[in-house]
């Protein structure tokens, strides 16, 4: 029994709370959607240009509201990973945005749509080839946030 005080000493010194602490969480994620997935090309006339992909970039915010700062799109050759031709790649800032979409911000919770389109040939003369989509935004409280996504376009 001699031991008997120690122990509720040793006990009382670890003070402390038996919760752990929670992890941070953050207040605004983004994530994005392209449609269609897997991105179907059309065909044109234009021997420098013969194919076309559209699709449309769907931009989420949860939490707090955002603004769109820039959504980038980069196309490559399925077979060598060489970048297509003329330009593989489409970048639309602010302005750009809201020409397409009607505006730049996505309100908490909130969806944005953006239209995007690339004529191009792809150095191997297929038609499979690799879609890259990044997104940045600027959230309400100043935190830049950025999404990327990958989809065939065949």
């Amino acid at each position: 029994m001699r031991y008997a005080p120690l122990l509720v000493l040793v006990a009382a010194g670890c003070g402390g709370s038996a919760t752990s602490p929670s992890p941070a969480v953050p207040k605004t994620s983004v994530a994005i959607a392209i449609s269609p997935n897997p991105i179907v090309s059309t065909d044109r006339a234009d021997p420098d240009a013969p194919l076309e992909a559209r699709w449309t970039v769907e931009i989420t915010s949860a939490r707090v509201g955002a603004h769109v700062n820039f959504v980038n799109a980069t196309l490559r050759d399925g077979a060598s990973g060489a970048e297509a031709e003329p330009s593989g790649t489409l970048s639309l800032g602010p302005a750009d945005i809201v020409a397409a979409a009607g505006s730049n911000r996505v309100e908490p919770r909130g969806r944005l749509a953006v239209a995007q389109s690339l004529q191009y040939a792809l150095p191997s003369g297929g038609r499979l080839g690799l879609l890259t989509v990044t997104v940045q935004v600027t959230e309400d409280g100043g935190t830049l946030t950025s999404a990327s996504l990958q989809v065939p376009v065949n």
